[in-house]
């Protein structure tokens, strides 16, 4: 009641109010908190192209009553395997093991969006979708019907790679193509990034057995950045995104 009249004395607390009686001191509670109703949960979609291409479910454009990403990157480090057919993804803190003795691991670098979704309206973006083998990205085609518009698993032009190894006040760099440190081996291929790690006595022998940091940073261009929805988040120097793996001794 909003008035308990002169005979009855309120008092207000959180969720309830406390009720007293003057004349008999008989007290009570009255709740003032009442259950939530229940309300319909919208899907939250990612901002897209659905469907697979084919004839019974063809391409569509995703435009409306979906959420658009964080503007966000990933720089994708994979190992691929020419014998299994199978690719190996590496993620930031993985450690890889150096081949013992003769051969070499090949890892490659690629700069994409974080697949939550980006909305490109300018042509000169000249953004490309990926085609997916299980949820690693592999080549490029082009969605018809859908440019400019929606993209999903943008794969962003790089303007450059920084390669750094070790840590602290004595990190060192591999600037270009064919620089090489402790077996490490830097080829810059196109808007690719490949390194190639081979065994290294200085590193992994009967004297000597240390593990090496690789830190990989791609940088974009900011005016690309800004052409497409949500814009891409860029660091100073228009660093992307960066990943740190570990090289180990076999």
């Amino acid at each position: 009641p909003t008035d308990a009249g002169m005979s009855v004395e309120t008092t207000a607390g959180k969720g309830a109010v406390l009720l007293r009686h003057a004349s008999t001191g008989r007290m009570g509670i009255l709740s003032t908190i009442l259950p939530e109703m229940e309300t319909a949960q919208a899907e939250v979609r990612k901002c897209g192209v659905t469907g697979d291409g084919s004839n019974e479910n063809p391409f569509a454009r995703l435009a409306s009553e979906c959420a658009l990403g964080d503007g966000g990157a990933v720089l994708l480090a994979q190992i691929p395997d020419d014998i299994g057919g199978k690719v190996l993804r590496v993620m930031d803190g993985d450690s890889i093991v150096r081949p013992a003795g003769t051969g070499s691991i090949i890892v490659w670098f690629d700069l994409w969006g974080n697949g939550s979704g980006h909305f490109a309206t300018d042509p000169a973006a000249s953004v490309r979708w990926a085609v997916a083998v299980g949820q690693l990205q592999i080549g490029l085609t082009t969605h018809p019907g859908v440019s400019p518009g929606i993209r999903n698993d943008t794969r962003i032009p790089v303007t450059g790679y920084s390669v750094r190894y070790g840590s602290g006040p004595n990190a060192g760099r591999l600037t270009t193509s064919l620089d090489e440190f402790g077996g490490i081996t830097r080829w810059d291929r196109g808007t690719r990034l490949f390194l190639e790690i081979e065994a290294d006595e200085d590193h992994c022998s009967e004297t000597a057995d240390f593990d090496l940091p690789i830190t990989v940073s791609a940088s974009t261009n900011a005016t690309f950045a800004a052409r497409i929805t949500p814009n891409l988040k860029l660091a100073a120097g228009g660093t992307a995104a960066s990943l740190t793996f570990t090289v180990v001794c076999p």
